[in-house]
């Protein structure tokens, strides 16, 4: 998760059993960072699973984390493919990300572009 050439300094590390998160809480340059990586399962239950951990964890996180994530879901209509329809699940999954205040850097620089999405 970091270059061995960052001068970080890990404090806490949390992980989930089942290995879908790592959430490491430290400082690089004496600034307070956490990074959060998640990885889902590949599965219907996707949505409810990354709802239920992200409001699991929403008293670790704060304005310094940093959210890696490999949703396996398409969390918009550019991010899916013409056979794909949004969930309720995954609408709901949308609603705690903004409840969260967590923001998707790809989509609020590229918010009209379909590179990279989900199909």
């Amino acid at each position: 998760l970091i270059s061995d050439g960052t001068d970080f300094k890990a404090r806490k590390v949390i992980s989930a059993k089942e290995g879908h998160y790592i959430m490491i809480q430290g400082s690089i340059l004496q600034e307070d960072i956490i990074i959060l990586n998640m990885c889902a399962p590949n599965n219907n239950r996707t949505p409810n699973y990354m709802r239920q951990k992200l409001i699991e964890l929403q008293r670790e996180i704060d304005e310094s984390t940093i959210i890696m994530a490999d949703l396996n879901i398409p969390l918009s209509e550019m991010d899916r493919s013409s056979r794909q329809k949004i969930s309720k699940d995954t609408v709901e999954l949308n609603s705690t990300i903004n409840q969260l205040d967590i923001i998707d850097i790809y989509r609020l620089h590229y918010s009209i572009i379909a590179d990279h999405t989900f199909f």
